[in-house]
Formats: C-alpha cells, sequence, structure tokens
C-alpha cells in the first residue's frame, strides 16, 4: 500500500512530512471504521487518543511535531509559522482525558 501510495500523481510530489501525515490520516481513520467489538490494552488506551486526533484535525501539527525532531526542514518552518497550531495541539494533548 505504501509503495502505491508513493507512486501516485498527487502524491510524488509530497514532501516527507505532508505523506506521513496522509498516511496517518489513513490509519487513524480505519482505527475509527474498525473500533467496534475490539478490546485490550492499544483499543481501549491508546486508539483513543489517535482516533480523537483525526477527529478534531490535529494529525498534520502531530506529523510536523514528530518530523521537527530530526530537524526537518518543511516541520521547522510550520512549527515557526503555526504557534497556534502547536499550541492548539499540545493543549489538546496535555488535557486529552485517558482512561
Amino acid at each position: 500500500m505504501s509503495a502505491a501510495y508513493e507512486m501516485t500523481d498527487d502524491n510524488k510530489y509530497k514532501g516527507d512530512v505532508e505523506k506521513f501525515s496522509d498516511k496517518l490520516s489513513i490509519l487513524f481513520g480505519s482505527l475509527t471504521e474498525t473500533k467496534d467489538n475490539q478490546s485490550g490494552y492499544y483499543w481501549e488506551y491508546l486508539a483513543p487518543y489517535f482516533i480523537d486526533m483525526k477527529k478534531q484535525d490535529l494529525v498534520n501539527t502531530f506529523a510536523n511535531i514528530a518530523f521537527a525532531a530530526k530537524n526537518d526542514k518543511d516541520a521547522m518552518k510550520f512549527l515557526k509559522e503555526n504557534k497556534e497550531k502547536v499550541d492548539a495541539f499540545y493543549n489538546w494533548s496535555n488535557s486529552f482525558q485517558w482512561l
């Protein structure tokens, strides 16, 4: 799936952060679709965080924060130009209601 994603005309010119963000959005969306009747640590503790992240439209900000850890130039630019989105992400994450 990842190789096919990379080769589409829409995606082959995207940067690494944008591709990562798109893939996370797909993954987190699939969690929403498959969460019913699931159990265990991941489904009860971690999945709700990622499902809500997608619902709150914070996946792209999360991806940029992750890539900033390796000093990715696009991510660093995003963080500098989108302080309010970064603050909103951290406010959401810090107030997330874990089980």
